[in-house]
């Protein structure tokens, strides 16, 4: 069994910004597709937050084999960029269900 840090699809509300030239833009909210963490064949350390499903040839979903190792990448990542992401089963290409 394989595991995976998955964002699922949800709305990003971004609050009202006044400019210095006194404009104002106003509060609105933005669809965020469903993400998921990668990596890459070059630099296998490296961690990139990506479109789920991403077809690129250079990136790869980063499967972790415990959910130990996928709990601490989970950490690793909220305490660098404050994004949470949740973890799921992955196996043969398929999304199973949620685990944390």
């Amino acid at each position: 069994m394989r595991y995976i840090l998955y964002s699922p699809p949800h709305e990003k509300r971004i609050g009202e910004i006044r400019k210095t030239n006194g404009e104002i833009i106003p509060e609105r909210v933005l669809q965020v597709g469903a993400r998921a963490l990668y990596c890459t064949k070059d630099f296998p350390h490296r961690r990139y937050r990506r479109d789920f499903l991403d077809k690129s040839e250079d990136y790869r979903l980063l499967k972790c084999k415990s959910i130990a190792e996928a709990e601490s990448e989970q950490k690793e990542l909220k305490e660098y960029c404050g994004e949470t992401f949740e973890i799921h089963e992955y196996e043969n290409g398929r999304l199973g269900p949620r685990i944390v």
